[in-house]
């Protein structure tokens, strides 16, 4: 986008330069006059001040300070060197909203800013201990308060349940190894999963002060124009958006054989009457289907029923099929269900409910029945890895461009705001949802 300044500084033609000198003056002050709100307002925000409140009135595509001039000129829509859609490893926050986000946590590469300002200060907090969903999420006010304060961010090193401990630990050592030399002391327990942007780790030597660190207020983080819980739920989308902007090759490598395994070359005996398939053998698709082709369903069972009432097999279907086009409710044209559910009881009952023509796939770590249906002793169990399967399959959820959740789960949220934050934006708002439980937000 090319908008405010840059787009008013542009030559004038040819035709406009053989103006008399009375017209020039003219359009001279008409064109003062058109920049004074802009540069009233971009002085604003290098003033600090709660730029929150002009989140409807600026665009920040010319005044954001980008990290890496290659990572926001190359953003990738579709990513051809993996199966998914877009480059996990590069997708740059493109919500206004986001964006601030991304202004203020990289302040440390702003050499105007901490020229003026010195080394930014930092709030650090641990990981919570509880459901992945419910942890990612409680990280987000932390990170709003120190945007709001002018601070970074800085994840603590306490050990993190969803941390695969076969191969987090060297990982994040590596991490750690590369920003000694800037000061940083403190390991950061989401250097496994999430990249250069998280924790200071791509600020300069001397950008961050280190000596002042501080713990971030309790509680919800309120900028002035949160009034609603539409508000709060579009403010922790935006975090969301910041936070999954750079996965690691980790994750992305998990995805992959997640990917070959839920969507192998199937020969399915129902028949799609539109195919030249040989009979008896449905048509071959290799890996993913496309987008339009796919439905993510959220099944979440297992212990959620202590806080909220469970969305039945019939209701999952129903809400299925009013996202068919009328070619897949004839039966016409086949179409691909990613069920997202670590219940395996969910998972079976939806398969044996579904319609001839749909195609039911599944990835992703499952509670063990036998010992415990919560996800967390899934999480001990596993050492964590249940954690990297968990964020590899949420990346194959955003394949989809249908959805069916329960926004009452944390895991529904977040696929609800990666699916308005971060694929919409690059797809020209291709997706749909139906939600069968209001969350909180």
């Amino acid at each position: 986008m090319n908008i405010g300044l840059s787009r008013r500084s542009r030559r004038l033609p040819n035709s406009l330069r053989k103006l008399p000198n009375t017209k020039w003056t003219l359009i001279g002050i008409l064109i003062a006059f058109a920049l004074i709100p802009t540069i009233h307002l971009h002085h604003i925000l290098q003033q600090n001040e709660d730029y929150y409140s002009y989140i409807e009135i600026i665009d920040l595509s010319d005044i954001v300070p980008s990290f890496s001039k290659a990572s926001h000129s190359n953003t990738t829509f579709h990513n051809s060197s993996s199966s998914l859609r877009f480059d996990w490893t590069n997708v740059p926050p493109m919500t206004p909203l986001g964006r601030r986000f991304e202004e203020t946590q990289s302040r440390c590469l702003n050499s105007s800013y901490i020229e003026e300002h010195g080394p930014v200060e930092v709030y650090q907090s641990d990981m919570r201990p509880s459901g992945m969903g419910s942890s990612l999420h409680l990280w987000m006010d932390p990170l709003c308060h120190a945007s709001l304060n002018n601070k970074i961010r800085v994840t603590g090193n306490q050990m993190w349940l969803w941390n695969d401990q076969s191969q987090c630990p060297e990982i994040i050592s590596r991490s750690l190894q590369l920003s000694q030399d800037k000061g940083r002391s403190q390991e950061s327990a989401l250097w496994c999963y999430f990249g250069h942007h998280e924790s200071g780790l791509r600020c300069p030597p001397g950008t961050i002060n280190w000596t002042t660190v501080q713990n971030p207020p309790d509680g919800f983080c309120g900028p002035s124009w949160v009034k609603t819980e539409e508000d709060r739920g579009t403010l922790l989308a935006g975090v969301v958006e910041w936070l999954f902007q750079n996965m690691t090759k980790l994750v992305i490598d998990e995805a992959e054989r997640q990917i070959h395994e839920a969507f192998p070359i199937s020969t399915n005996q129902y028949i799609d009457k539109k195919s030249k398939a040989t009979p008896g053998k449905f048509p071959k698709w290799p890996g993913l289907p496309p987008s339009e082709n796919l439905i993510t369903v959220h099944i979440r069972w297992g212990d959620k029923a202590r806080e909220m009432k469970l969305a039945t097999i019939d209701e999952l279907i129903n809400a299925t099929q009013s996202l068919l086009t009328a070619e897949e409710i004839s039966g016409e044209s086949t179409v691909h269900i990613y069920v997202a559910s670590e219940d395996p009881r969910g998972l079976k009952e939806f398969t044996n409910a579904a319609k001839p023509n749909w195609i039911i796939h599944s990835s992703g770590p499952k509670i063990d029945e036998k010992q415990s249906n919560e996800m967390m002793e899934s999480g001990i169990r596993t050492e964590g890895r249940a954690g990297l399967e968990s964020l590899a399959a949420l990346l194959i959820s955003m394949e989809s461009n249908r959805f069916v959740l329960t926004r009452a789960s944390n895991w529904s949220r977040l696929m609800d705001e990666l699916r308005k934050n971060v694929v919409n934006p690059r797809c020209n708002n291709c997706t749909k949802m139906i939600n069968l439980r209001r969350g909180e937000y």
